[in-house]
C-alpha cells in the first residue's frame, strides 16, 4: 500500500461511480474516459486500472504506458505517463482527487447513463463526484437470477405483485401508459420484476 496516495501498488482495480447504477469508468481508444456498465465476466481491461509506485500514476491494463490524465478543458483521458500534476491522483475522502484539489466526477450531476464522460473540476460534494476503488479480486461476482439484491431488496427476475396498503388492497396495474391499482386479475401487467441490468422493475407484460 502506497499510503500517500492510498492505492495498492501494482493491484488491478476498479473505479466504481456511486452514482445509482454504479458504472466504472472505462478507458476508450487509448484517449477518452468514460463510465460503462461493467463487463460480465470482469476481464475487460479497459476497465482494470492500477497504481504504478515508479511513476505515482494511475495507469490502464489495456495501455500500461498511459497514465489517467487531466486535459486543459476540464476532462479526463489517459496519456503517455510522465508524472506531471496533472497525472498525479489520491483516493481520498471517497473521490479520486488530482494533485492540484481537481475531483474526478461523472460528467452530468443528475443521471449517469452508459458512456458518460468523465472529468474533473473543483469539489462540490456531490454524488458525481464519488468513487470506490474495488480490486479487480475483490469485486463481488454478478447478481444471478433469482438471486437477492441486498442494495435495492428484491430477487432478480423473480415475478411480484405491487400491493396498495390501502383498505382493500388492489394490485398496482399497468395498462399502456397509465397505472391504476386495481382488483386483482392475474393479467401479466400486475407482475412485475427487477432488472439487474438497468436497476429498475419492470412490467411483465411488456418488459418495460
Amino acid at each position: 500500500m502506497n499510503t500517500d496516495f492510498g492505492f495498492e501498488i501494482n493491484r488491478p482495480f476498479f473505479i466504481v461511480s456511486q452514482m445509482p447504477m454504479k458504472r466504472v469508468v472505462t478507458c476508450h481508444g487509448a484517449s477518452a474516459v468514460r463510465i460503462n456498465d461493467i463487463s460480465p465476466n470482469r476481464r475487460r481491461l479497459a476497465q482494470h486500472w492500477y497504481f504504478d509506485e515508479v511513476s505515482k500514476t494511475i495507469r490502464n491494463k489495456q495501455w500500461t504506458n498511459r497514465a489517467l490524465s487531466l486535459t486543459n478543458g476540464g476532462d479526463v483521458n489517459v496519456q503517455v505517463a510522465n508524472s506531471r500534476w496533472f497525472q498525479l491522483w489520491e483516493s481520498k475522502d471517497g473521490g479520486i482527487v488530482n494533485e492540484k484539489g481537481k475531483h474526478l466526477q461523472v460528467m452530468t450531476e443528475t443521471y449517469d447513463n452508459d458512456n458518460t464522460n468523465v472529468g474533473a473540476k473543483e469539489k462540490d460534494g456531490k454524488l458525481h463526484q464519488k468513487f470506490s476503488i474495488v480490486y479487480v479480486d475483490q469485486m463481488p461476482a454478478e447478481i444471478k437470477k433469482g438471486e437477492l439484491d441486498k442494495e435495492f431488496g428484491l430477487y432478480v427476475e423473480r415475478p411480484f405483485h405491487i400491493i396498495s396498503g390501502l383498505k382493500e388492497e388492489r394490485y398496482y396495474d399497468s395498462i399502456s401508459r397509465s397505472h391504476v391499482i386495481k382488483t386483482p386479475n392475474g393479467r401479466s401487467s400486475q407482475l412485475f420484476y427487477f432488472d439487474v441490468r438497468t436497476k429498475t422493475i419492470r412490467t411483465m407484460e411488456n418488459r418495460r
